[in-house]
């Protein structure tokens, strides 16, 4: 079905009918390769200026609203002594999250769980 919708829209519109969009998720696995790029490069589709489509947004809308505002990598949680999340489903909306507050768990000393 991908392959006869994308050879009917270059049949019809030419190739830069065709618009990608990926998106890796929190990890970065699933598109993070460049094999998806050279395809659409070859085949003439448009360009996308590539972006997180999420977390760019979601700048976006904060910084419009409230000026640059200081933030955490999600990283700065492994020296930490204490790690409270509230009003958020890490396991759902931020998985990145949730894979380092894991990991700095499991880690820990006995006394720090």
């Amino acid at each position: 079905m991908i392959h006869a919708g994308i050879s009917k829209a270059v049949a019809q519109h030419g190739p830069q009918s065709v618009l990608p969009l990926n998106y890796a998720g929190p990890h970065g696995e699933l598109a993070g390769g460049s094999m998806d790029r050279r395809f659409f490069h070859k085949l003439g589709a448009s360009l996308l200026a590539r972006g997180q489509l999420c977390g760019l947004v979601r700048s976006s809308a904060y910084a419009s609203l409230y000026g640059a505002a200081p933030g955490m990598p999600p990283e700065q949680v492994r020296h930490s002594d204490l790690v409270v999340v509230w009003g958020n489903k890490i396991t759902v909306s931020n998985l990145h999250l949730a894979r380092e507050i894991s990991t700095t768990r499991s880690s820990a000393s006995p006394t720090k769980r």
